[in-house]
């Protein structure tokens, strides 16, 4: 069977779109939020808790091109881009805290869709 998401390029690297609606915020403060979030999720350690407490560090670039990138802003929408290379194994990971940070720091804010580029 076929994978239909994320759809794939000869290289086995991916887009992956991120859509956001009712976002109040103006555009140069939602660009620089995104950049102020890369920067500091740069590397992520993610706590496993358990019988065996478990650390594990994750870094961005190692499942991206480059950090995610604002691509549009109108009418209460902001569009988000990740690059993902072809050996990610993590990219929903990352997408997920993406977008959940992302709602936090926006009141309002919500994911509308996420598609492939």
């Amino acid at each position: 069977m076929r994978i239909q998401f994320p759809q794939k390029r000869p290289d086995g690297s991916f887009d992956v779109i991120v859509r956001f609606g009712s976002v109040r915020e103006e555009e140069a403060l939602v660009r620089r939020w995104i950049s102020e979030w890369s920067q500091q999720n740069s590397s992520w350690e993610r706590v496993w808790e358990g019988p065996d407490r478990t650390v594990e560090v994750l870094y961005m670039l190692d499942d991206f091109f480059s950090p995610p990138e604002h691509e549009v802003q109108q009418a209460g929408e902001v569009i988000v881009r990740l690059r993902a290379r072809p050996e990610t194994k993590m990219w929903k990971d990352w997408m997920a805290k993406l977008v959940e940070d992302f709602c936090a720091a926006h009141p309002g804010a919500t994911l509308m869709k996420v598609e492939s580029g």
